[in-house]
């Protein structure tokens, strides 16, 4: 979508390559997967610090990954509907240098992937938050 009917959302997601929407999940939906993954963590081996398809095994975070609120911006910004395909769970941030998460998955035709992060507790500059470079995802590369 490009254009004079372009959303508000629509024209900073084009811009930036980010958009935050918050209170879109319902707080019961947060607490079930905090709940489902904290039990995931409880039985985890060792010192273990994400888990990969959570979805499969939880009707909560699968309830996230699939939540109609989410999809509904998705397609506000791409113009067609998102088929949710992976998630990963951390347990806590990774503090990771910023990097492209294309060179783990992508799509094809390649551009359309869209990482949807949700932020299960309060975030603010102290705890971590996610970064990312604004316009990085218009650079080819």
């Amino acid at each position: 979508m490009n254009g004079a009917d372009e959303s508000p959302l629509a024209a900073a997601f084009r811009s930036d390559g980010l958009v935050v929407v918050p209170n879109v999940i319902e707080p019961a939906l947060v607490q079930a997967v905090r709940a489902d993954t904290a039990r995931r963590w409880a039985r985890a081996a060792g010192n273990a610090s994400r888990v990969q398809d959570l979805w499969v095994r939880s009707p909560a975070v699968r309830a996230l990954a699939a939540h109609q609120g989410v999809a509904d911006r998705l397609v506000e910004l791409y113009g067609r509907r998102p088929i949710p395909f992976q998630t990963l769970s951390f347990r806590s941030g990774t503090e990771q240098p910023l990097h492209a998460d294309t060179i783990h998955f992508d799509t094809v035709p390649s551009g359309w992937m869209c990482g949807v992060w949700v932020a299960l507790e309060d975030v603010g500059p102290t705890q971590g938050p996610l970064r990312w470079a604004p316009g990085s995802h218009l650079v080819s590369g």
